[in-house]
């Protein structure tokens, strides 16, 4: 595993690639009420808001139900101040939030999510990861999630791997300490993969 070092709030995977207008909207929306109703009306698979205050379990409220709840391994704090006046985060100190596998790789998909890293982390600090053993269609969303022999230290990136020699790459530079709204989407029917 590569944990986060930082903060996240509201992650969601969508079984679909988000168009840009409705990406600006989520970005857009001011208030927890405003941003959880932008989001689930595109209806993602797995939505965790992380506004959870104590145990060990991150509520799931995509379609995916609670068949999809997270559970919350290592060195993770509940009940951070988020990027919205009013709402809670996660601060992942090198922990994680674990949750059953999909049934089968999306071939449309959006990873979303608002990140503040840590400045003391400056790679293999992941994000979202479905990676499995060998080389069957990984996704990996994080600073530098494989290492600077890949990406550069302090570079959010993309990665799409779908054998050892194929791997597709986006990357963009990343301060620390400021919160980012993340989205991630890869289609292999226009064979696109995308950074905002």
């Amino acid at each position: 595993t590569r944990p986060f070092d930082g903060l996240i709030d509201e992650f969601a995977l969508y079984d679909s690639v988000l168009d840009a207008a409705t990406i600006r909207d989520h970005y857009d929306a001011g208030v927890p009420t405003t941003y959880r109703e932008a989001v689930l009306v595109d209806c993602p698979l797995i939505y965790y808001e992380f506004d959870e205050t104590s145990g060990t379990s991150a509520t799931n409220s995509g379609t995916l139900g609670a068949s999809h709840n997270g559970t919350i391994v290592s060195t993770v704090t509940l009940n951070q101040e988020a990027f919205l006046t009013g709402s809670t985060c996660y601060d992942f100190g090198g922990g994680y939030v674990s949750a059953t596998a999909l049934t089968s790789s999306l071939t449309e998909w959006t990873v979303e999510a608002w990140i503040n890293c840590d400045s003391a982390r400056t790679f293999r600090s992941t994000v979202f990861s479905n990676d499995r053993s060998g080389w069957n269609n990984d996704v990996m969303l994080g600073i530098s999630p494989e290492g600077t022999s890949v990406t550069p230290a302090n570079e959010l990136a993309v990665i799409h791997q779908t054998t050892s020699e194929a791997r597709d790459i986006v990357k963009v530079n990343l301060s620390a300490n400021t919160w980012h709204h993340v989205i991630a989407t890869g289609s292999t029917t226009d064979g696109e993969l995308k950074l905002y």
